[in-house]
């Protein structure tokens, strides 16, 4: 056997396992699965946030020490969530003004939501446009009409991922940790929703799925 068709042998075996990987159902990240995820921070630890769908609480969290706070809403559940159902909140019992339109897999943007008790609105701003560059996925991804991509990430760090996540114009990636939760690597999000990525995948990544979300 020569030494050339060694070689191609190899890089075949390689691509052949990274698209195995891609479609493993154990493995494989369903966006129907996901959870839309509000938080925010500028609070009073010990102040309480409830969300609602009408008039259904469909999630619950106490801010921390902080000041700051995180909520994975669930589809289905008491609510019977939904994509397009209208998320309201409450700030120790009281409405406030903001509110989100739950999408799966869908989060909060920076600076996340302020909960203001006045009829104040502000006008989020538009997510930056990025010029996308060397990555280290194994194909380029194509967002579909929800802005989501399941892509395979060859490996890396938490850093490297954000940072191939970031170069294609992705403003968050939902990565399934050991224990069958998703967790969210936002994007220029706040240091405690990073930390809590980096606790899960410390180590970085094996050849793995995730999913993309614009």
């Amino acid at each position: 056997m020569s030494v050339s068709f060694r070689l191609r042998l190899a890089s075949a075996t390689a691509l052949f396992a990274l698209i195995a990987v891609a479609l493993l159902p154990a493995s494989a990240v369903h966006a129907e699965d996901l959870p839309f995820k509000a938080w925010g921070s500028g609070r009073t630890a010990g102040q309480v946030i409830v969300a609602l769908k009408g008039s259904t609480p469909v999630g619950q969290v106490t801010v921390n020490a902080a000041g700051a706070w995180d909520l994975n809403i669930a589809a289905g559940g008491a609510g019977s969530v939904q994509n397009g159902d209208k998320i309201t909140f409450t700030l120790d019992g009281k409405a406030v003004n903001e509110s989100v339109t739950w999408v799966s897999g869908q989060f909060v943007m920076p600076p996340g939501l302020v909960l203001t008790l006045s009829t104040t609105t502000t006008t989020p701003a538009l997510p930056p446009v990025y010029v996308a560059a060397n990555t280290n996925f194994a194909a380029n991804p194509v967002f579909d009409t929800t802005g989501k991509s399941l892509v395979v990430f060859k490996g890396g760090s938490v850093e490297e991922l954000s940072a191939s996540a970031k170069a294609v114009g992705a403003t968050g990636v939902w990565v399934q940790d050991a224990k069958g939760v998703f967790q969210l690597n936002l994007i220029g999000g706040p240091a405690f929703l990073a930390d809590q990525f980096k606790a899960a995948f410390g180590t970085g990544f094996t050849v793995t799925s995730v999913l993309l979300v614009k």
